[in-house]
């Protein structure tokens, strides 16, 4: 069912019908359970249609036409704005605009847009089809006046006078020149004027454009230079949403094709659109009749709604898969942040009203709801309080997941004195990680706003007086001064001189203040400021958080001083941040910050002095995989053996990498290029190879092209056997896959090889086939952006989901983020493809760091495996000549010392301000990773917690240094002193670990597994023994061999049973059939041939009693056994 699939009481006379529903609606609750809601249409309280969407401050912002519950024409008087963050749960503003009462001569509102320019907001309206008026207003959610009086365009206009005049669409092109877009009715009557720069006026004449199939509804948009013009085409050809292209605003366009076919219940009537990009995601808006469909209403009655839009390579549109899904989520909702009752994500029966208490109130009525969707209550939430007025007793409902579950709160709402008299009321609940909210009321209550409080201990509070960090030495020209009303008696302001405005904010400008903070674990972050703004034309403020971008504080007023709250910072990491605040406008007077964490302590911290890296081996989280590359023959020269031994040596001055991405050619004839780098990297290497198609067989497909078109259901047994086929080819030739991936980027639809899939296709093919790949493991989805509208549907599917392994996706335009489903499903998170930068050389510095930071966040989004896209480019890990780049160099230092079979553990994320740590396990070795962003040097301290005396080697990757071996760094009463590079990234290797804490067993490969009818298989073995010299009896060496035949991995673990430490080893290492090594890690190995000797280097021979080390060999052949005496 969709979201239109609950039952909404129609609109007309709707408190009057309430009470004779109320038993069949209690009954209603009864008999449904498990209701599903959709995020398609947006709205559904009110009837909305012609979406202008446009990013103001960081926020999506649409304003629409109002459509009447009971008009039977196309009578609308006013405008409606909802905006949201997260793109799934919209706040309703209510009526920002109505013709009647604010203008003196309009009558009709039809389609608007709206725009910013130099601090104002600009409203473009139409008086029905006859003219086009023009509104302003300082704020996007209004009020807005009218200041001409009179239409901006009509059929005065020269050569406006069109047949319908309107729906105007209005551009701010690169250079400030403004368009203004406009007409309606059919080809010849399509319009653009140009626009002065106060925006309500107009210079010249309009233009006409030649715009085929037209019917209404301009609006144009720009990317990568390219402007793209978009309208509704005619009802003889489809009512569709059309596009030409030009490097012209004015003229010069070419048709394109299609962008949107008349919608899904849409009743093949009217569209009204617009595109835009936000969070480096692009979006279209449209409208339809789902919710009027629902209800038995008319065509008259039309809904909003938003679906993702895709580019091809070539910069042509995809077409648009609308439907009730909606888009993904851009966050998750922080319940400890006071949340406006209006914005919701769906609703049953309520209505939003203006309030008297500020914005907008909810109403609602027995059995009414609002749901919130994607709610992070994180550790925990013990209080709920809300903001209501009433005029009778009654209860509200605090319910999770699914409107029919139990209530995990019950609010006793208390009289107020009538449904505008408000009081903050409260409740007792438990809830605890992330979840969909329901607010269920079983009364007439109205609701203005709500937020939730922590368990005891739960949220803490940061006060900070802002004139106590005037002495910050760019707090000038911001100046201390005194009002007994404020928070101390004193506050900061810039001085009032009249106008003084700071247009553009720098990191560098004087007239700031730093809060320096840390949390003791990831949280999200509440801002509130006491402030005293007495115009809100002229008092303003900048404010940002950590690197992030300036937002601005403006268009406020408040009555003396008054507790604003700008902003929640969602996601902040564990460790230290900082709040910077800048003046922006003259004359505003702040006071006390208070910040208030959703979980954990937060606490005042300072920059200066070491900082803590506290790691804890008893903390886990993901097992890593490896790190990795593709290698394409088909498109650019296969790695030379040279450059593959390069790429997955682990020895100085090589990558160390331990993964391989190969293409599965959709011709048999290309397979036998893919053989040779794989072959080498895995006999001599032990690396894990898996395999991606980019499209099946042309023949397979319904287009009969490898380029675009889908997977015909009918070749669903020949394709498996297709990738069986592969898999056992490689095998055949010596390389045994780890997995396959079915898809390439199938939600991508380029001029290469390509196939679109959805959600249920996979299913079906899985449901079908899966069983087939036996112990070959399947990878899904690898789509552009880790898209979870692909893979959710798959691993909630019962019979789809045992049949994926990994859970992969790539990082184009966003995904670096955790994906709890697929973790709690059991699946590894594979990052199988990205490159952070194109443009510029892989050596480019600082750039390159960049590198470091993704690889930071990766690991900290629970990935298992990070695969760079090309390994040899001239922006990939080798450059051209084989070298190795500043790219490489930075992968290598997670790469080289983090192996298969390590585990991730707890260490503080964000230590000091743009610095970021991770720390892993094997065994008892421990291995810090530094990103370090700064332009500075950054001390810092390793805490570790279990570890015995030891040491580590620091490895740094920098301007200057690559993976150069920088020394030992001496542990001491459990902690050590580092210091790390500017700009840099460094690794710290232990040479012992933590004593007596959980081991996890470690591999040098993934390649255990191999293809249904491979003949490759692996075995391990180990043994264990005293040594013979260099440490005495109490040394014994265990090894872990991953051995498949053509080649091997040793992995052997020096424990110290003794109780002394030692200051050296050695053992002899046998094999029983001869092999050749190729490779060894933190080991001095001696000898041409069996028994070679294994000696301790430099910063692994000193081994506390109880603890151990870890070293490894690798080598081609088959060695039969291993020995280490």
């Amino acid at each position: 069912m969709n979201r239109m699939s609950v039952n909404r009481w129609p609109r007309i006379g709707e408190r009057q019908i309430k009470e004779a529903l109320r038993i069949v609606f209690a009954a209603f609750l009864l008999s449904v359970s498990g209701v599903c809601l959709a995020d398609n249409p947006l709205v559904s309280q009110v009837y909305t249609a012609d979406p202008a969407a446009r990013v103001f401050d960081g926020r999506m912002y649409v304003i629409t036409s109002h459509d009447l519950d009971t008009q039977s024409g196309y009578d609308m008087v006013d405008y409606r704005m909802f905006s949201s963050d997260d793109m799934v749960n919209w706040r309703d503003h209510g009526v920002v605009f109505d013709v009647r009462t604010d203008t003196s001569w309009a009558n009709r509102a039809y389609a608007p847009d709206i725009i910013s320019r130099n601090g104002q907001y600009y409203l473009y309206f139409p008086d029905g089809a006859g003219s086009i008026g023009v509104a302003v207003s300082d704020s996007p959610d209004g009020p807005f006046t009218d200041p001409l009086g009179r239409p901006l365009v009509d059929r005065n206009t020269p050569n406006a006078d069109v047949q319908w005049l309107f729906d105007p669409g209005v551009f701010i092109d690169d250079d400030g020149q403004a368009y203004l877009y406009f007409g309606g009715g059919g080809p010849g009557n399509a319009r653009v004027i140009r626009l002065d720069d106060d925006m309500i006026s107009t210079s010249g004449s309009a233009i006409t454009i030649d715009v085929p199939y037209f019917f209404e509804g301009l609006y144009m948009h720009k990317r990568n230079g390219t402007y793209y013009l978009s309208y509704s085409t005619n009802p003889d050809n489809g009512m569709r949403i059309d596009y030409m292209t030009s490097s012209n605003p004015t003229s010069g366009f070419q048709y394109q094709g299609t962008v949107l076919p008349n919608p899904w219940e849409n009743n093949f009537n009217n569209n009204h659109a617009s595109i835009l990009e936000y969070n480096n995601q692009w979006y279209m808006f449209y409208h339809n009749r789902a919710v009027a469909n629902e209800r038995g209403a008319s065509s008259y009655q039309r809904s909003i709604n938003v679906d993702r839009l895709f580019y091809n390579g070539d910069g042509s549109i995809q077409q648009v898969d609308a439907g009730p899904a909606g888009v993904p989520k851009l966050k998750n909702v922080d319940p400890f942040a006071r949340k406006e009752a209006e914005t919701i994500d769906s609703e049953q029966g309520i209505e939003a009203e203006h309030s008297s208490d500020g914005a907008q109130n909810v109403m609602m009525d027995f059995g009414d709801w609002i749901k919130i969707s994607n709610v992070d209550f994180g550790s925990g939430a013990g209080g709920f309080e809300a903001r209501l007025a009433s005029n009778s007793n009654t209860t509200i409902d605090i319910i999770l997941d699914d409107v029919n579950n139990p209530p995990v709160g019950t609010l006793q709402v208390s009289v107020t004195g009538g449904l505008q008299n408000w009081q903050i009321q409260s409740a007792d609940v438990s809830a605890s990680g992330l979840h969909d909210l329901f607010l269920r009321a079983n009364g007439r209550v109205n609701m203005n706003w709500y937020r939730f409080t922590g368990d005891s201990g739960g949220s803490s509070t940061l006060n900070v007086e802002l004139e106590s960090l005037a002495g910050q030495s760019n707090f000038s020209p911001f100046a201390v001064q005194s009002d007994s009303a404020a928070s101390g008696g004193q506050y900061i302001v810039w001085p009032d001189n009249g106008d003084q405005a700071l247009s553009s904010p720098s990191d560098s400008e004087q007239g700031q203040v730093e809060i320096i903070f840390s949390l003791s674990q990831p949280a999200d972050v509440q801002f509130q400021v006491l402030a005293s703004m007495a115009n809100a034309n002229d008092d303003s403020f900048y404010y940002s958080i950590d690197s992030g971008s300036w937002s601005t504080q403006n268009n406020t007023v408040t009555s003396g001083w008054e507790s604003l709250m700008p902003a929640t910072f969602s996601n902040l990491g564990e460790g230290t941040h900082v709040l910077r605040i800048k003046r922006r406008e003259d004359g505003a007077r702040l006071d006390r910050v208070t910040l208030i964490a959703s979980a954990g302590e937060i606490v005042a911290a300072s920059d200066s002095g070491p900082a803590a890296i506290n790691i804890n081996p008893d903390t886990e989280y993901q097992h890593i995989s490896g790190f990795g590359g593709i290698n394409v023959p088909e498109w650019i020269d296969d790695l030379t053996p040279a450059q593959v031994d390069t790429a997955f040596g682990n020895g100085p001055g090589q990558l160390g990498l331990s993964i391989l991405r190969v293409k599965i050619p959709a011709n048999p004839d290309a397979w036998s290029a893919q053989v040779a780098t794989p072959a080498r990297a895995q006999s001599l290497y032990g690396a894990t190879v898996f395999a991606t198609p980019w499209s099946p067989p042309a023949h397979m497909k319904t287009n009969n092209n490898v380029i675009g078109g889908r997977l015909d259901p009918d070749y669903y047994d020949d394709y498996a056997q297709y990738l069986l086929d592969f898999a056992d080819y490689m095998a055949g030739n010596g390389v045994s896959l780890h997995a396959v991936s079915l898809q390439n980027e199938p939600d991508w639809d380029p001029d290469y090889e390509s196939c679109l899939w959805s959600s249920g296709e996979f299913i079906d093919f899985l449901s079908s086939q899966g069983s087939r790949f036996g112990s070959l493991k399947v990878m899904a989805a690898e789509s552009l952006n880790f898209n979870p509208a692909l893979t959710d549907p798959i691993l909630n599917n019962a019979s789809a989901e045992p049949h994926v392994d990994i859970i992969a996706g790539h990082l184009y335009g966003g995904g670096l983020q955790d994906y709890p489903l697929a973790r709690e499903k059991g699946k590894e998170l594979w990052m199988t493809e990205h490159y952070t930068d194109s443009q510029n050389p892989a050596n480019a510095w600082p750039l390159a760091l960049d590198v470091g930071k993704e690889l930071h966040d990766s690991m900290m989004a629970n990935f298992s495996a990070y695969v760079w896209w090309y390994i040899r480019r001239s922006y990939g890990l080798l450059t051209e000549d084989g070298n190795v780049s500043k790219r490489g160099y930075l992968i290598s230092q997670y790469s080289r010392f983090i192996r298969p079979g390590y585990t991730r553990i707890g260490a503080t994320a964000n230590p000091a301000l743009d610095v970021y740590a991770t720390a892993y396990k094997n065994g008892d070795d421990i291995t810090v990773v530094v990103v370090n962003m700064n332009t500075s040097p950054r001390d810092l301290t390793l805490d570790l917690q279990n570890i015995g005396t030891g040491s580590f080697t620091k490895y740094t990757t920098s301007g200057s240094k690559n993976v150069s071996n920088d020394g030992i760094v001496d542990v001491s009463n459990n902690s050590a002193s580092v210091s790390v590079d500017a700009q840099s990234v460094t690794t710290f290797v232990s040479s012992s670990g933590p004593s007596g804490s959980s081991s996890s067993s470690s591999s040098s490969s993934s390649n255990s597994t191999s293809s249904s009818s491979s003949s490759s298989s692996s075995a391990s073995s180990s043994s264990s023994s005293s040594s013979s010299s260099g440490g005495g009896d109490a040394l014994s060496c265990s090894i872990d061999l991953n051995n498949w035949g053509s080649g091997f991995v040793a992995n052997m673990t020096v424990t110290n049973n003794g109780s002394s430490t030692t200051n050296g080893w050695s053992f002899d290492v046998s094999t029983g059939n001869p092999i050749t090594v190729t490779g060894s890690w933190s080991v001095t190995l001696s000898g041409s041939a069996s028994p070679y000797t294994a000696s301790n280097v430099d910063y692994n021979g000193s081994i506390a009693p109880g603890s151990s080390t870890n070293f490894g060999i690798q080598g081609s052949g088959d060695p039969g056994t291993v020995t280490c005496n």
